[in-house]
């Protein structure tokens, strides 16, 4: 018997919510607090899941902060491109803002995970680099992996 808690599809939201900032505030990107309210206003959620990946030349922290605000439960995962920070780099991050987290290898056990964890009410957001997104498209929607 399945747990009547857990939602089996949830809605799945891919985007890099993020922009990257003029040459005067050092050219990173960030989660912008008008994106994060687009999502408060656009979807109702007791709790966002959120499968997240980023690039090791990315300031995590900064990509991340806006999005602590909410109620957060972080799967962090590692796309497949040579400059994809580590789950461990960016649990590191996550947690330091006192957001429960758990590392996760690939973006495909990473959606399954997050999949796992998706209670009624929740929603599923994966988001951090355009590659982590791009793998989670082709895993959603069974397109073969680029090597």
């Amino acid at each position: 018997m399945t747990n009547p808690k857990k939602r089996r599809n949830p809605k799945i939201i891919a985007s890099t919510l993020a922009f990257m900032l003029g040459k005067d505030e050092g050219r990173f990107f960030k989660i912008r607090p008008d994106e994060v309210e687009a999502l408060k206003e656009n979807f109702r959620f007791r709790r966002m899941v959120v499968v997240f990946g980023g690039s090791h030349t990315k300031n995590i922290g900064d990509m991340i902060q806006e999005l602590a605000a909410l109620p957060l439960k972080v799967i962090a995962t590692q796309s497949r491109h040579p400059k994809a920070a580590t789950p461990e780099m960016i649990a590191e991050e996550v947690a330091s803002r006192g957001v429960p987290v758990e590392q996760v290898g690939d973006v495909a056990s990473a959606l399954e995970q997050a999949r796992l964890v998706t209670r009624a009410g929740d929603l599923m957001l994966v988001t951090g680099s355009l590659f982590v997104v791009a793998e989670a498209r082709e895993v959603v929607k069974g397109i073969p992996p680029e090597y």
